[in-house]
C-alpha cells in the first residue's frame, strides 16, 4: 500500500483530525415535535459576538432562537448580505424537485429551514431553479484533523469529553489551485462560527461551522449529550462535486452532522440516523465519530469500493480517529515502522495510542489537550495540485458532553522553531456552554 497516498489526497486538501470524548449512561426522552407549519408566535432571538479577531482568523458566537423557518431565513440575510451570496442555480428543474422533495421528506428540521432561505431571497422554497439547502461562504474544503473519545469510565471528572485538533491552511481556494487570489477573497478557514441554536423543533445545538452558514456542521453536541464529529477518510478518492448546485440529492457530510445533531439523542439512534441517510461527500470521503453521555461511542465509515457501510464501536474504552479507516486499519502492531511524514494519519493514531496506554490512572482534560498538542502539524505541508500550503492547527475543541459544553482555542501565530518543526501559539480557551431549558 502507499501510505503517502493515505495522507494526500489527489488533487485535494489533506485532512486530518483528533477528538477526545467522555460518557456516561441514564434514560432520556426525545422531545423532537413534528413539524408544523403554524406561524411563530414569538419573534427571532439573535445575538452576535466576535470570540477572537486574529492576524489569519475572525472567529464569531452567534445564538439563535426561534422557530426552523426564522433561524433559515436569519442566516441567509447573513450570507447574504456579508457574503454577496445568491443562491446557485440547479443543472435542470428536476434536480431543484428532488432536492427539495428529499428534505422534506427525510429531514423535515432542515425544509422548514430552506423556506426561511428562500423568504430571504423573496422566493419560495418549491422554485426549483436554485438550490436553496446551502449557504456555502469562502468555499467548503474538507480540513485536516485529529480527535480522540474519552467515555465517563475513563474520565478524572466521571464526565464524558471529546478533544478534537482541527488543522489547515490559511489560503483562499484560488491559491490552493495556483491561481491569483480574486480581489477581497479571504482565506478559507478565515471565519469560522460557534453557533449554539434553540430552535421550535429538534434539539438545541452548539456546534463549530465552516463554509456553509446553514447547516456547515465540523462537530458539536446538542442538548442530549450527543457529539458529532466528522474527519476526512483519505482512503476515499477525491472528487469534485461543487457544494451548491450540482448533480447529485441527499445530505453531504456537513448536513448529515447537522441532522444527527438535530434529531438523535443517543448513540443507538445516531446509528440509525446514520444508516437512513443518503450521504454523499464533497471535495473528500469522510468518516464519522459520534459519542453520547453514557459512554458510548462509534466510527461510522462506508468502503468506497463496495459502498458497505462498517461500525466500529468503542466498547466502552476511549476511541482514536484519525484520517484512515479505522475499519480496515485498526490494529496499530500491523502499521508500518517509519513514517516519512511525521503528520502521517496513521503515524498520528500510534501517537495518541501510546500516550493514552502509557497513561496512569484516568484522564482529565489537561492531559487530553496535551495529548493532542503531540499530533499538531508542526511544518507539514499539502497541496490540491497548485503550490503547497502549510498546515496549522486552527483550533482544537473541547466537547463537555455532559455539562453540554464547549471549550475552544485558536491558532494565533508561529512560535519557535525546533528538532520536532514549529510550534503553534494557540489563544486561550473560550467557553459556551448550552442553556439547559433553551428558553422555549
Amino acid at each position: 500500500m502507499n501510505w503517502k497516498a493515505i495522507l494526500v489526497g489527489a488533487g485535494l486538501v489533506l485532512a486530518l483530525i483528533t477528538v477526545v470524548l467522555v460518557v456516561q449512561r441514564s434514560p432520556r426522552e426525545n422531545r423532537i415535535a413534528p413539524t408544523s407549519d403554524s406561524s411563530p408566535v414569538h419573534p427571532l432571538e439573535f445575538s452576535e459576538t466576535v470570540v477572537l479577531k486574529a492576524e489569519s482568523q475572525l472567529i464569531r458566537h452567534i445564538l439563535l432562537r426561534g422557530t426552523n423557518e426564522q433561524i433559515g431565513r436569519k442566516l441567509a440575510d447573513i450570507a447574504r448580505e456579508r457574503y454577496g451570496l445568491q443562491p446557485a442555480a440547479n443543472p435542470d428543474v428536476a434536480f431543484g424537485t428532488a432536492r427539495v422533495q428529499y428534505f422534506q421528506r427525510n429531514y423535515p428540521i432542515h425544509y422548514e429551514r430552506m423556506k426561511g432561505v428562500a423568504a430571504s431571497y423573496g422566493r419560495s422554497v418549491h422554485e426549483y431553479d436554485v438550490d436553496m439547502t446551502i449557504l456555502p461562504y469562502n468555499v467548503n474544503v474538507p480540513p485536516a484533523c485529529s480527535a480522540v473519545f474519552y467515555p465517563a469510565s475513563s474520565s478524572a471528572t466521571g464526565r464524558s469529553f471529546v478533544v478534537r485538533n482541527m488543522d489547515f491552511g490559511f489560503v483562499t481556494v484560488s491559491e490552493l489551485l495556483g491561481l491569483q487570489p480574486a480581489p477581497g477573497e479571504k482565506a478559507i478557514f478565515a471565519e469560522p462560527y460557534i453557533v449554539e441554536v434553540y430552535p421550535d423543533e429538534g434539539y438545541n445545538s452548539l456546534y463549530l461551522s465552516i463554509g456553509d452558514l446553514l447547516a456547515g456542521t465540523t462537530g458539536g453536541i446538542n442538548s442530549e449529550g450527543l457529539a458529532v464529529l466528522w474527519l476526512v477518510d483519505h482512503e476515499v478518492q477525491a472528487n469534485d462535486v461543487r457544494a451548491a448546485g450540482d448533480q447529485i440529492i441527499g445530505n453531504n457530510q456537513y448536513q448529515m452532522a447537522r441532522q444527527l445533531l438535530d434529531t438523535c439523542a443517543t448513540v443507538e439512534e445516531a446509528k440509525e440516523g446514520i444508516l437512513r441517510g443518503k450521504i454523499y461527500d464533497i471535495g473528500k470521503g469522510a468518516h464519522y465519530l459520534i459519542a453520547d453521555r453514557y459512554g458510548n461511542s462509534f466510527i461510522y465509515e462506508r468502503n468506497p469500493k463496495d459502498l458497505r457501510s462498517h461500525i466500529s464501536d468503542n466498547g466502552g474504552q476511549p476511541q482514536i480517529m484519525t484520517n484512515h479507516p479505522i475499519w480496515e486499519y485498526m490494529d496499530v502492531s500491523e502499521f508500518p515502522t517509519h513514517f516519512e511524514d511525521p503528520y502521517d494519519s496513521m503515524n498520528r493514531y500510534r501517537i495518541l495510542y501510546n500516550t493514552l496506554r502509557d497513561h496512569q490512572g484516568k484522564y482529565d482534560v489537561d492531559f487530553a489537550v496535551k495529548a493532542n498538542e503531540m499530533v499538531f502539524p508542526r511544518g507539514t505541508s499539502a497541496t490540491l495540485g497548485g503550490p503547497s500550503m502549510t498546515l496549522r492547527p486552527n483550533w482544537q475543541v473541547v466537547l463537555d458532553l455532559d455539562e453540554r459544553s464547549m471549550q475552544v482555542r485558536f491558532y494565533l501565530h508561529d512560535g519557535k522553531t525546533t528538532a520536532d518543526g514549529v510550534d503553534s501559539v494557540m489563544s486561550d480557551f473560550s467557553t459556551f456552554r448550552l442553556q439547559p431549558d433553551g428558553g422555549w
